[in-house]
């Protein structure tokens, strides 16, 4: 949510608005527009979770036009395309700045992110479960995912790199759609929201506190 195009303005991002602002920022010199960038969830790495939509495994093929039904956009293209871990435009946009790392100079970077949320009951919860396990890349990787269940968190699921190689994984360090690493840009210190899962961190009162503060309390540099 842009707030404000004037000089000094506030952008706010809830959930996957993330990329589409740096987008905005990145283009024109629009950055010099702004003063703060306030990340809510943000997908600033892209999300491994939206990374599953490529997944080979028979079964998923099979299943994926009823997935369709209840989960849009999950083809390869649209918003959960462009969210991809590897997407080409994410990967630039990421390796942007003068410090290759995205971060632009001369706004202020704020970042709040859900951490360790409960596990869900719910239907939904569970469809996604039977979804999750269908579309899994390995066994090492669903082993991770009922690892966290076991501990009574929302699984997240994480790309990670290990002795070079691309693996995928699941943790509790997340908010059940981004895990926190991917959320994460540069060196900024994010704001861990324990407890408050994706969907609910725009409407969290803390959160709330949290950007009214960063408006209110901003100083020049």
């Amino acid at each position: 949510m842009i707030s404000g195009r004037l000089p000094d303005a506030l952008i706010s991002m809830p959930l996957h608005g993330a990329l589409v602002s740096r987008f905005y920022m990145a283009r024109n010199d629009n950055y010099k527009n702004i003063r703060q960038l306030v990340g809510i969830a943000p997908v600033n790495h892209g999300s491994a979770l939206a990374d599953l939509i490529d997944s080979k495994r028979l079964l998923y093929l099979l299943l994926k036009p009823l997935i369709c039904l209840y989960f849009r956009d999950i083809g390869s293209s649209g918003a959960v395309a462009n969210m991809r871990t590897y997407d080409s435009q994410t990967l630039e946009l990421n390796s942007s700045g003068p410090g290759h790392d995205g971060v632009i100079p001369g706004v202020t970077h704020h970042i709040i992110i859900g951490h360790q949320v409960p596990a869900q009951t719910k239907f939904i919860s569970k469809l996604m479960g039977m979804v999750e396990w269908l579309i899994g890349t390995s066994k090492e990787e669903y082993e991770s995912y009922k690892s966290v269940k076991r501990r009574g968190y929302l699984p997240t699921r994480v790309k990670l790199v290990k002795n070079g190689e691309t693996v995928y994984r699941w943790t509790a360090k997340g908010d059940g759609a981004v895990a926190n690493e991917q959320s994460i840009l540069g060196n900024i210190t994010p704001q861990l929201i324990r407890g408050v899962g994706h969907d609910d961190l725009t409407k969290d009162p803390t959160v709330i506190k949290l950007v009214v503060n960063f408006y209110k309390n901003y100083e020049r540099s």
